[in-house]
C-alpha cells in the first residue's frame, strides 16, 4: 500500500510555524523556570511527512530523550505532535539553557542524522540561544558545507539534489543501524 502524499504549501508551513511559536510562548507561560526545547527536522521542499521521515524523527526524538535521561535533567513536560506540515517535540527541562543547548549542538553534529535535526532551545525568558553563543559554527549546507542559511537564500541547489541527499541520509543510517542490529 502506497503512502499518501501531502505537498505543504508556503502559508501551510507558515501557519505551522506560527502554531510553534504559540506552543513555545503557552510552555514558556505554564512552565516558568524552565527552558524550552523544540525538536523539528530539516525537510526541504514540499513533503515534509512520511514513513522515512517520521523513522529518522522518532531517532532524534529518541537521542534526545536519552540524552536528557543520561544527565539526570528532570523534564517536566514533553508532546510530540505529528501534522501533515511535519512532526515536532516540545520539553519544559528543568535545567540552563545553555547547558541544554550545548547538549543539542553535540547531537546535531555527532548523530548520523544530526543535519537533519533542527533543535532549539530557549532560555526561561523566551530567548533563543544561538550554536554560536558557545562558539560552535552555524549550520552547514547539506551538500555543498557552506553556511546553510546562504546556500538556502540563494536557492544554490536543485530540491530533487536536496532531498536525494536526505533520503540518501535517511537509508544509510538505517543501513547502518540494521547492520548493527543484527551483527549484535
Amino acid at each position: 500500500m502506497e503512502e499518501a502524499v501531502h505537498y505543504v504549501t508556503v502559508p501551510e508551513i507558515l501557519e505551522a510555524r506560527d502554531k510553534i511559536a504559540l506552543w513555545q510562548e503557552k510552555l514558556r507561560r505554564e512552565y516558568s523556570g524552565c527552558s524550552i526545547v523544540i525538536f523539528t527536522m530539516n525537510i526541504p521542499g514540499p513533503e515534509k511527512t512520511g514513513r522515512i521521515i517520521h523513522i529518522a524523527f522518532m531517532e532524534g526524538y529518541k537521542a534526545i530523550e536519552n540524552i536528557f535521561k543520561q544527565k539526570n535533567i528532570s523534564v517536566a513536560f514533553s508532546l510530540i505532535q505529528e501534522e501533515y506540515t511535519g512532526y515536532a517535540a516540545f520539553f519544559a527541562i528543568k535545567e540552563e539553557a545553555g547547558i541544554i543547548k550545548k547538549y543539542m549542538v553535540d547531537l546535531e553534529i555527532s548523530h548520523d542524522l544530526g543535519r537533519l535535526f533542527d533543535i532549539d532551545v530557549l532560555d526561561k525568558e523566551g530567548k533563543a540561544v544561538s550554536r554560536e553563543d558557545f562558539g560552535y559554527r552555524s549550520r552547514r549546507c547539506l551538500l555543498c558545507g557552506n553556511d546553510a542559511k546562504i546556500c538556502g537564500r540563494s536557492r544554490a541547489h536543485g530540491l530533487a539534489e536536496l532531498k536525494k541527499k536526505v533520503n540518501t541520509t535517511i537509508i544509510n543510517y538505517l543501513n547502518k543501524v540494521c547492520v548493527s542490529v543484527r551483527s549484535d
